[in-house]
């Protein structure tokens, strides 16, 4: 469903002029970036000087993160840009977008999350450190990318858990056919991962 309904709104979206970007390493509203901010923001309160402005509330608008599909769809709709151009977003991109975010994130391997279904299937009780290396995958990118990770870590370690209930039939093998849709799934989680899924920029 997301995929025409993004379509759709690339045909009526535009390309212009882009505006500077950061080519800093960290991103702005990583842990990296953010706890130095905030402690400084913190010691101008304390001693009573003007709020140092942080690099969050300096952006201009909020920014949403690309996906190899969504390069893709780009691609295939508005062809390669011209340096210094970049795609201003129809509204109904948005809508699309945050269908690929909810499929990237149930499709991570973890736990009872589909792809957490799919990884049990294929590695049975292995998948727990397949979900566990997602999740120290998930901290990295809290710490050097951004914080909003920080809560879908914090959902599926706590809420959704590691371990996946027990199968009625834990030793018959996958069919060919399963082991496609196993495939495929992989593949759709890939083309659907997002770094960085949203900068917040300023109201």
């Amino acid at each position: 469903v997301a995929v025409p309904i993004i379509l759709w709104g690339l045909w009526h979206s535009r390309v212009d002029v882009a505006p500077p970007a950061s080519t800093a390493f960290f991103g702005a509203s990583s842990l990296w970036v953010l706890v130095p901010e905030l402690v400084r923001f913190a010691e101008a309160k304390l001693a009573g000087l003007p709020a140092p402005e942080l690099a969050v509330a300096a952006r201009s608008a909020t920014e949403f993160g690309d996906s190899l599909l969504m390069l893709g769809l780009e691609r295939l709709v508005l062809g390669a840009l011209p340096a210094g151009k970049e795609v201003f977003i129809h509204p109904t991109v948005v809508a699309g977008w945050f269908g690929l975010l909810v499929t990237m994130l149930n499709l991570m391997p973890i736990g009872q999350l589909d792809g957490g279904h799919v990884t049990h299937a294929v590695f049975g009780a292995r998948a727990r450190w397949v979900g566990l290396g997602v999740s120290a995958a998930m901290a990295l990118l809290c710490v050097f990318a951004t914080v909003g990770w920080l809560l879908w870590l914090i959902v599926t370690a706590a809420v959704v858990g590691f371990r996946h209930p027990p199968v009625v039939a834990p030793d018959e093998p996958l069919s060919p056919s399963r082991k496609v849709v196993s495939l495929l799934c992989l593949v759709a989680f890939i083309i659907c991962v997002m770094p960085v899924p949203i900068t917040p920029g300023s109201p």
